[in-house]
């Protein structure tokens, strides 16, 4: 039960949510949608702000996004857009998001900025390059 407990205050803690998703792209088989959020891992010391991606399949079939990102940085730098490809397969009518806990699915946020001290920010993204395809 104290296990629980904590993992519920961990959840609560670790990040604060917008409710305000921005469509990005949009046509008849997927919406891809994005919001702006903080997350504070208290047990690491480590306070972001990311970006959310929201993946939304408005078909009945499988579908699977594909794009790069284009990030521009505060220090002027721009990321390459052609360096990866990035991959998301949704099943029909289903939705995959981005959130704090999720560390290892980077089609799933971008990182914006350190929160607890001062560093290069993004100031601009991009997803280009995106491609839907139905697939079995």
């Amino acid at each position: 039960m104290k296990l629980f407990l904590t993992a519920i205050t961990c959840l609560l803690s670790s990040s604060v949510f917008s409710t305000d998703w921005t469509t990005y792209f949009k046509n008849e088989k997927v919406e891809i949608q994005y919001q702006y959020a903080d997350c504070h891992d208290e047990h690491n010391g480590i306070h972001q702000q990311k970006i959310f991606l929201r993946f939304v399949n408005l078909s009945n079939q499988k579908e699977e996004v594909s794009f790069t990102k284009e990030l521009t940085f505060s220090n002027g730098k721009t990321s390459n857009a052609d360096a990866r490809i990035f991959t998301v397969q949704l099943n029909a009518n289903e939705a995959k998001t981005g959130d704090c806990s999720n560390k290892e699915d980077k089609a799933l946020f971008l990182f914006s900025k350190q929160l607890n001290f001062t560093s290069t920010e993004l100031r601009k993204f991009e997803l280009k390059n995106i491609s839907v395809k139905t697939i079995q």
